[in-house]
């Protein structure tokens, strides 16, 4: 199985938010995150998601071109089924790093894995060009999801591909940490109109929480190019989105 990996720039005006993610997963990060792998694709979350990424891929009677968004440690690799080739992005060169040795590699049903350092935005993919399309623990948070993003999946699916999108569930309370003001944020809340420009972009950036309802996510999916499309409830953490592109 061929490994390659590269780098390309990020998408603009999620420079921040790339950075802040980046960040997060130091090299002492990583590592420890990549020691958590084998526990934790053992919880009943990532149960739930191995059983759908092993249920879709294994849908398609031919060998499938797949796109991996966040794939981090490659935690999930495993589970696809029926791949000649599989690219993974993620933001952190860490992360791809451990990637490139990811868990269960005896078990891989993948020709090849192109990873790539960087976001779905900022990248030229071909359109039209992966037969499948997920991403675990990336949209909703830490990342924005919109049309503009939904949009763009569907232009990188092939005709009859399917989507694959876990979206952080509002209500689950693992998420309550995000609105919870330290004294030093509610000074800078206090004095950021008196400050630049620039100042309160960066701070407004960094406090951005990106979290949807499933009211939300409804409209998101009926405002896009997407006609077949369910959402559902997880069993932690997550809302899940499947999607398919007509032929």
């Amino acid at each position: 199985m061929a490994t390659t990996q590269r780098k390309l720039s990020f998408w603009g005006h999620l420079d921040q938010i790339n950075q802040r993610s980046q960040d997060a997963y130091s090299k002492d990060a990583v590592e420890h995150y990549r020691q958590r792998d084998e526990r934790d694709i053992t919880t009943p979350a990532s149960k739930e998601v191995i059983t759908n990424l092993m249920r879709m891929t294994g849908s398609f009677t031919h060998r499938i071109n797949a796109l991996d968004i966040g794939c981090g440690s490659g935690r999930f690799f495993h589970a696809l089924k029926n791949v000649d080739e599989l690219t993974g992005l993620d933001l952190s060169a860490h992360m791809l790093n451990v990637a490139r040795n990811p868990i269960k590699s005896d078990e891989f049903d993948i020709n090849s894995i192109n990873l790539i350092e960087g976001d779905c935005f900022s990248i030229d993919l071909p359109k039209h060009s992966f037969d499948f399309i997920y991403a675990v623990g990336v949209f909703a948070h830490p990342a924005p999801f919109d049309v503009t993003v939904v949009n763009k999946l569907y232009d990188l699916l092939a005709p009859g591909g399917k989507m694959f999108i876990t979206a952080a569930d509002d209500n689950d309370p693992s998420y309550s940490a995000l609105f919870n003001k330290t004294k030093k944020r509610r000074f800078v809340e206090a004095v950021l109109p008196y400050l630049g420009n620039a100042t309160q972009d960066f701070f407004n950036s960094r406090w951005e929480v990106f979290l949807k309802t499933e009211e939300q996510l409804n409209d998101i999916m009926s405002a896009s190019l997407f006609e077949n499309y369910f959402i559902w409830k997880m069993v932690k953490r997550f809302k899940a989105i499947e999607a398919v592109k007509p032929h």
